[in-house]
């Protein structure tokens, strides 16, 4: 006897048929995802944390402190030191710091293909590709020098090799622990993937015996890696400088809930062009159900738990609610979408289907072409320091050695627009401290911006 289930299997073995078209649909979602990426990958200048990452990362770069002890790190190491890897390549600079975001970011959306595909067949992981191209939050943040990017590219790594099998899925669950793993030494942030990677071997029938043991192993390397570059060092910790300047995470007051709710839809709505969660709420909720169903015999189950459970855990705490936390959910927030739109279809008449389509295709292709044209208020800076390099260039061309720059907000901007240059930088906290200071008849030389 022939149950739903098998039928279910069946036609999703007959989906999964490599063919031409398949191929070609890929690489034009590839293509896609890449123009609309590095648009924007020299217009831009740093904002505030992508100046002090790059900063770090020319400290090594200039062997000034190659293990970062004088500076107040409090983030991993590595994605410092694959930056001054590039600045020895292409020499220091706002383009060279984008590289490893820009790489990450185009890489994910055929890791975000493969993983979808090994769990729910090919109809839902062209599906997912397409939409993660064109997600304003993912296109955005690729020409950054924030260490979110290239996280999000080692996790989508690793959920994607904890699905294959054979020949050898030992070495892929080493393959995926070491990914996972570099992920983590990043940005810990990672962490929140590892069950949603757990359930993605589960789900293929991997996640068991001594699987288990090949992915510790393999994220074994890169913490202990993290480790021992912390035991080398003088001074805190990177994660004991996080907690202090991040301030720590706890739970919010239960009074809050709605306005944090109110807040991170809004973030949401502005990562996802505005469509997403329309999209996926419609087709998901109102075809699909919350839990009903399978594809290609993989229940979407997990993957809303998951989602549900992070997303939820973003709101009752207190976290801030900043557009670049939500690149962790946009993946399996995508993949959910895809799963909705591939049940919408198939209860839908053949007009139906090819009308649900062009409505997508519009907004896909308008959200990739406004995203890459920065249109949406998310990722990078989008002008407000449009000048600071030329200002740089300007102050130590004109301002004497040992003159004075006093700062407020750009910081972390002099430490890497005008790294080396050697000026007294004074911080001022109000207008009346300014004006004694500046007031001194030393004959120092000050600029003030």
């Amino acid at each position: 006897m022939t149950t739903e289930g098998d039928a279910e299997r069946v036609r999703a073995q007959g989906e999964d048929r490599w063919g031409l078209w398949t191929w070609v649909g890929l690489l034009v979602v590839l293509l896609l995802a890449t123009a609309w990426r590095w648009a924007l990958w020299t217009r831009y200048r740093f904002r505030e944390d992508e100046a002090l990452y790059a900063y770090w990362a020319w400290l090594v770069y200039s062997g000034i402190d190659v293990m970062l002890e004088q500076a107040a790190v409090d983030k991993p190491p590595l994605f410092p030191y694959i930056v001054a890897r590039l600045f020895q390549v292409f020499t220091p600079s706002e383009a060279a710091a984008r590289l490893p975001n820009l790489w990450a970011a185009t890489l994910s959306v055929p890791l975000m293909y493969g993983w979808a595909r090994a769990l729910f067949g090919v109809q839902v992981a062209w599906r997912a590709a397409l939409l993660y191209a064109a997600m304003p939050l993912a296109v955005l943040m690729a020409p950054t020098a924030y260490t979110d990017t290239v996280m999000m590219g080692w996790t989508l790594l690793s959920a994607w090799a904890a699905t294959r099998g054979r020949p050898h899925p030992l070495l892929w669950a080493v393959v995926s622990g070491l990914a996972f793993g570099a992920g983590v030494v990043t940005k810990p942030f990672a962490l929140l993937w590892a069950p949603l990677i757990w359930y993605s071997g589960w789900a293929r029938g991997l996640a068991r015996g001594l699987w288990w043991l090949a992915w510790v192993l393999g994220v074994a390397y890169p913490l202990g890696e993290w480790w021992r570059w912390e035991q080398l060092r003088a001074g805190p910790t990177t994660l004991t400088l996080a907690v202090v300047h991040y301030g720590g995470v706890g739970w919010s007051a239960p009074a809050l809930w709605g306005e944090r709710l109110r807040q991170w839809v809004e973030v949401a709505a502005a990562a996802s062009g505005g469509w997403v969660a329309l999209i996926g709420g419609v087709l998901f909720w109102g075809w699909g159900g919350l839990f009903a169903g399978r594809v290609k015999g993989t229940s979407s189950r997990g993957v809303w738990a998951w989602t549900l459970g992070v997303g939820g855990g973003y709101v009752v705490s207190t976290l801030a609610p900043w557009d670049r936390y939500l690149l962790v959910l946009a993946p399996p927030g995508v993949l959910l979408v895809a799963v909705g739109w591939y049940r919408a279809e198939r209860r839908l008449t053949a007009r139906g289907r090819a009308l649900l389509l062009a409505i997508v295709m519009v907004w896909v292709l308008g959200t990739g072409v406004r995203a890459a044209q920065a249109a949406y208020p998310v990722g990078g800076d989008h002008g407000a320091y449009d000048g600071i390099d030329h200002l740089s260039a300007y102050i130590m061309a004109e301002l004497p050695r040992g003159g004075i720059v006093y700062h407020r907000w750009l910081g972390w901007h002099y430490g890497f627009y005008l790294f080396g240059a050697p000026y007294d930088y004074r911080w001022w906290s109000d207008i009346d401290w300014l004006v004694t200071d500046a007031s001194r008849g030393d004959g120092v030389p000050r600029v003030i911006v």
